[in-house]
């Protein structure tokens, strides 16, 4: 009993598979498929208890579970959504490390300008001024690190939803 049912389980498993064959993998798609086994491997133990015999209640559990065309193409938009996600992932990083290079540049700037400008100069009032791009770059870096996203923490949200608040 225990050969017809590993038998049946492999067929099962040999259709799933078949049914979502090229579409990315995703986590979305290892718990749909897990849950459809298990559907179907019970409406097979359900037929067989009716008194159907192996071949025959594996395929009115096929036929039972109707068509699966839609769930597929759910599936293939998702896994095209996750690697739209992956490359979307790689520009954000690359533009968070411009932003945290290009603020580390303008605070470098905006210190050795002071410091040239307080060696060279009296006047405070050109000392000082001279130190805005300290501001700018000051922001730039803060934003770029916030919105850095690691393995260990998520990014900060880069945007504001726009919604109407209840009333």
């Amino acid at each position: 009993m225990s050969k017809i049912k590993n038998c049946l389980d492999k067929k099962v498993n040999a259709y799933i598979d078949n049914l979502f064959s090229g579409i990315g993998a995703t986590q979305q798609l290892f718990d749909l498929k897990e849950e459809l086994a298990t559907n179907i491997k019970e409406k097979i133990a359900d037929f067989i208890s009716r008194g159907m015999d192996d071949e025959q209640a594996y395929k009115e559990a096929i036929i039972s579970m109707g068509d699966l065309s839609g769930l597929v193409d759910d599936m293939r938009r998702l896994g095209q959504d996750a690697a739209k996600q992956t490359v979307y992932s790689t520009m954000t990083a690359r533009i968070s490390t411009a932003g945290i290079v290009a603020g580390v540049l303008f605070i470098l700037f905006g210190i050795f300008t002071v410091l040239m400008l307080y060696f060279m100069s009296e006047d405070a009032v050109a000392i000082t001024g001279s130190g805005v791009f300290i501001v700018p770059g000051g922001a730039l870096l803060t934003y770029s690190v916030l919105t850095r996203e690691t393995r260990k923490k998520y990014a900060m949200i880069r945007y504001v939803p726009h919604y109407m608040p209840c009333r």
